[in-house]
């Protein structure tokens, strides 16, 4: 045994978690297909939309799309509140805030990148008119955002309010939910109409294989732990083995990397 990890010697332990995630990626590919047509993102479905649609086995406000910006909502609105209640900040709370922002920072940024380098070009490819040039400019608006929201982190001094940084944050929070509405109103109706779920599903899936660490367990948390494991593990056909082979540790990760900081932020304990 090597670094407190069973089976390290031999390998098993590897070997069993790199089979989970080539068994769930054989669960959400699909084989190439042949030459396909542009649909209008506000048009009626043609029968190859409605095919599309009806593959889909949960419903749009449970799209991986809206799923995945609820987490960075969450997030959001979890700091607003933070900064709400704060007049004197402490200095745990200041330490606690950038490590937290760390973590949310490159959600964000990773989101942003995986948006405009897989999913924005693939949906342009089939959906006629699709704004991907807009949402760019968008995310160009929202490194920003982030650029001076660290500065304003990394300059908290205890026992002042942190005035600035509220402000800051609330502008950003305007501009994050503005730009997942359009989003979300130009993207989910029209990506289900021009991809089946098994078309979508490997594209939707560089969020998570190429995402920041926190991405993903940041979605299991807004989620719920329940909630993931049997009804989006299960809708989605994939084997529950994977819990405890891949995404408890996603979980684990982020609970370690900004969970605990935003529980001791909420209940004024320091971590």
């Amino acid at each position: 045994m090597k670094n407190g990890s069973p089976n390290n010697t031999t390998g098993g332990g590897n070997v069993r978690f790199v089979l989970a995630l080539l068994l769930f990626s054989m669960v959400c590919s699909i084989e190439a297909r042949g030459p396909f047509s542009k649909v209008a993102h506000d048009s009626v479905p043609s029968l190859a939309g409605e095919a599309n649609q009806k593959s889909y086995k949960w419903p749009a406000e449970e799209d991986d799309m809206i799923l995945a910006h609820n987490a960075i909502r969450k997030e959001i609105r979890d700091m607003k509140h933070v900064l709400d209640g704060v007049k004197e900040i402490e200095t745990w709370q200041i330490a606690s805030i950038q490590a937290w922002w760390k973590g949310h920072e490159a959600h964000m940024r990773f989101h942003c990148k995986n948006e405009h380098g897989h999913l924005h070009p693939a949906m342009s490819e089939r959906i006629i008119n699709f704004p991907a040039e807009k949402m760019k400019q968008d995310h160009n608006g929202i490194y920003q955002h982030l650029g001076k929201i660290s500065r304003l982190v990394s300059n908290l001094k205890a026992a002042e309010e942190p005035k600035d940084l509220s402000n800051a944050w609330e502008k950003y929070a305007v501009n994050i939910m503005t730009h997942f509405r359009a989003e979300e109103e130009e993207g989910v109706v029209s990506v289900r109409n021009a991809f089946s779920a098994k078309d979508w599903a490997p594209i939707i899936r560089t969020f998570f294989d190429q995402g920041a660490k926190e991405e993903f367990g940041s979605f299991i948390h807004a989620m719920g732990q329940d909630n993931f494991r049997n009804k989006f593990m299960k809708k989605r056909k994939i084997p529950g083995f994977v819990w405890n082979l891949g995404f408890k540790k996603n979980l684990s990760y982020y609970q370690k990397s900004m969970g605990k900081y935003m529980d001791a932020l909420t209940s004024g304990i320091p971590p």
